[in-house]
């Protein structure tokens, strides 16, 4: 048996191991093990805890993407390793380098010198005037006749001058390509003292051509026109920003190194090649040359290149990490439900409006003309009308184009007695992003066919409050504007975690499978489009689902799709049925022994559902020592106990969003004139970003928590604060906040 082309000198599941589990070897390769027979992130997380050490879902994604990563740059040197062996100039050392490249960069500097270009370069230009010979003699400090090599009828040979300036070509493109001399540029990369600088770019014909078709603001790049800051203490929004300003030509962005790489550099190969470029020996100097150039040449673009693009990587890797934090809390938004909610999708002309019903029907939609600041006494008629006639008791207003000036008519509306006081009506500010987007889509079509998606707008603001988790799984993750330099971020990534944070989400709230729509159930993990929909004809021709076991009777779930998203899903009796496991988030394949710790507890299924089955199970949470004891008796993880007590002390429609902070519901308005330095208010937290928190506080703007002022506290979307004025700019627009509790 012939031996394998390729050895790899690492392994994947020994990186993982290191960067994510301290080491422990055994933990990562049951975990990797779980990523390639195709577990979701939500099984593994809720119910293999015991497999993982109880790692949450966002360490998990990092070490899924991290591996995937892995496996990507040994395939790909595996590739490169069978297409240069046919090149009799690769040695066996280069195989064996290529089989210790961890990343695709360190990949791509290994075999660049072999590697096929447009043109050739200045080293295989000198190879070929037959200079190479001479090269590796002036390398290994082997004895070289120098004249028989300067030959005056061959162009680049004419002079001991034009042969050095050849030999330096070809020894400085072994030096910037030596194994050795990649591992200290690599060391180097992390020197302090490297800052990033901007200032403004050069005007070209072409560059401002480009600003003018993109409207450029120019001023928004004011901070950066003479920017320059240590590399590490660049923040993510900085960075993003610089990007943003390049790509716009606005701005000229570099890298600079401090004096000490060059000189460590040359300093390290000197000592390693022997060379010194002030020297008269022939030898010494050429190398001294040859150094000097492979630094320029190749060292310090590579360095500089390999530095801005770890700064881009982790501004991006940051970035969608707040735009999944993000969705995650507006996703998993309390819900309203058996509530009639008005949802009002403003706009200066006309104001479009839809009445949903306690189920998301929608009975009623329209136009209202508020004529801002005047508004006509009929229409404000016509809006009392609207919320007596159906008995709204909560507005949802979208938060678009003439949002504060609809919220004065609405709050004016309430304070003035005119609406039925039993109604006790209040109303929220709704984020309105994707809406139109929802509206105009076939989804939304199928839904409401017929109706102008200009209501269907309106009625979707309203079921974000009534349904926020069912309402924004409808809508690309991207078009819900949560985040920051969305349109500067790899589409691609940020398309993949956000659809793997509504697969969470739904997932870990749980689906009921027989009144989930379509669009939900193939968010819950393991499930697809396809699959969802014969979910759906499955229930409609057989009058819905019993049991869970069913779903093994639905084309396209297999053992595998089952065990992935059955602890998912439930069902849950009619009325004057009893509940049974089904009902809980408790996973099958742990039914007997949910079952045992019922038995142990004397108590048994028959009383599932109870208040005393949830008190007792409530109150077993609190004892650890008991806990222990179950896992011990049933011989049992003790995670595994834990998950299913969890699940027996909670109601039986508990649903994980109601132990979120409700959305803020108002029933006036102030004005940015009523505020003063000083003054406390309470808010909610309508955007996270890397350099802050804006903070709706019932005023025309969002005000802004500058990340300084934070107290080191993570924010969520949707959180309720307590905030102090520290500034108010109303000309800018601009209100200070400093976060209180």
């Amino acid at each position: 048996m012939s031996e394998p082309l390729l050895t790899f000198q690492w392994s994947p599941v020994d990186v993982i191991a290191e960067e994510f589990c301290e080491g422990d070897v055994a933990l990562s390769d049951t975990i990797c093990s779980m990523f390639v027979e195709g577990c979701s992130i939500p099984f593994i997380s809720r119910y293999r805890r015991e497999c993982t050490q109880g790692k949450m879902p966002d360490e998990l994604r990092n070490m899924q993407e991290a591996f995937s990563q892995l496996e990507l740059v040994q395939s790909k040197a595996l590739t490169l390793a069978q297409t240069l062996s046919k090149d009799p100039k690769v040695t066996p050392k280069v195989i064996e380098n290529i089989g210790r490249a961890k990343t695709i960069d360190q990949l791509s500097i290994i075999t660049a010198p072999f590697t096929k270009g447009s043109s050739k370069t200045l080293a295989e230009k000198a190879k070929e005037l037959g200079l190479e010979p001479l090269a590796s003699s002036v390398m290994k400090r082997e004895d070289f006749n120098l004249t028989q090599f300067i030959k005056p009828q061959v162009e680049g040979l004419q002079t001991r001058a034009n042969v050095q300036e050849n030999l330096v070509q070809i020894i400085s493109n072994w030096i910037g390509h030596s194994t050795k001399v990649l591992e200290l540029t690599s060391r180097l990369e992390s020197y302090q003292g490297a800052k990033v600088v901007s200032s403004k770019a050069r005007a070209t014909k072409a560059a401002e051509a480009k600003k003018l078709a993109a409207k450029v603001d120019e001023d928004k790049y004011e901070n950066y026109l003479a920017f320059k800051k240590d590399v590490c203490f660049v923040d993510t929004h900085q960075v993003l920003a610089l990007v943003r300003g390049q790509k716009q030509k606005v701005l000229s962005v570099k890298i600079e190194l401090p004096p000490q790489v060059e000189q460590h550099y040359i300093k390290f190969c000197s000592k390693m090649f022997g060379g010194n470029s002030q020297s008269q020996d022939f030898r010494i100097e050429t190398m001294g040359l040859a150094i000097n150039d492979s630094y320029d040449r190749f060292a310090k673009g590579r360095m500089i290149r390999n530095i801005w693009s770890k700064l881009t990587d982790k501004a991006q890797k940051d970035s969608i990490e707040v735009f999944c934090k993000n969705l995650r809390q507006l996703l998993l938004m309390p819900s309203c439900p058996n509530t009639i909610i008005l949802g009002l999708d403003p706009g200066y002309r006309q104001c479009k409006y839809a009445v949903i019903s306690e189920t998301g029907e929608i009975v009623d939609y329209g136009v209202f003309r508020f004529t801002f600041p005047n508004v006509p006494q009929r229409v404000l008629d016509q809006f009392v009308e609207v919320v007596n006639d159906h008995s709204v008791t909560l507005i949802a207003l979208g938060n678009g184009t003439a949002c504060r000036e609809t919220e004065k008519v609405v709050s004016d509306v309430i304070q003035s007695g005119e609406i039925n006081e039993d109604l006790e009506i209040k109303y929220s500010i709704v984020n309105e992003q994707g809406a139109s987007i929802y509206s105009c889509s076939k989804l939304a079509m199928d839904e409401h066919p017929g109706l102008d998606p200009l209501y269907i707008s309106a009625a979707s603001i309203a079921r974000r409050v009534q349904d926020p988790l069912s309402e924004y799984v409808k809508i690309e993750p991207k078009h819900l504007g949560i985040g920051m330099y969305q349109h500067d971020l790899s589409e691609a990534k940020l398309k993949k975690n956000l659809e793997e944070i509504m697969t969470e989400c739904v997932s870990f709230a749980g689906v009921d499978i027989n009144f989930a729509s379509c669009h939900v159930l193939e968010k819950v993990a393991g499930l697809s489009k396809k699959i969802a929909s014969d979910i759906i004809k499955w229930r409609e021709s057989n009058k819905g689902f019993t049991s869970r076991k069913e779903l093994n009777s639905i084309k396209g779930i297999g053992p595998k799709t089952f065990e992935q998203c059955a602890g998912f899903v439930r069902i849950f009796p009619n009325r004057g049925e009893r509940p049974n496991l089904d009902a809980y988030l408790i996973h099958p394949e742990s039914y007997e022994l949910a079952r045992s710790i019922i038995k142990i507890q004397d108590l048994s299924e028959s009383q599932l559902g109870s208040q005393k089955f949830q008190d007792h199970f409530k109150a077993l949470m609190t004892h650890d020592s008991m806990m222990k004891r179950i896992a011990q008796a049933l011989n049992k993880d003790l995670s595994t106990i834990e998950l299913i007590v969890e699940a027996f002390s909670q109601p039986l429609r508990f649903d994980i969003r109601d132990t979120m902070d409700k959305p803020v519901f108002k029933t006036g308005v102030r004005s940015v004139q009523d505020l003063k330095v000083g003054a406390q208010l309470q808010g909610v937290v309508s955007n996270v970003t890397n350099f802050g928190a804006f903070v709706d506080i019932g005023v025309s703007r969002n005000g802004l928590i500058h990340q300084s002022q934070m107290m080191k506290k993570e924010l969520a979307l949707g959180q309720k604060v307590t905030v102090m004025v520290l500034s108010v700019e109303p000309e800018r627009g601009r209100i200070g906040l400093k976060l209180l509790a």
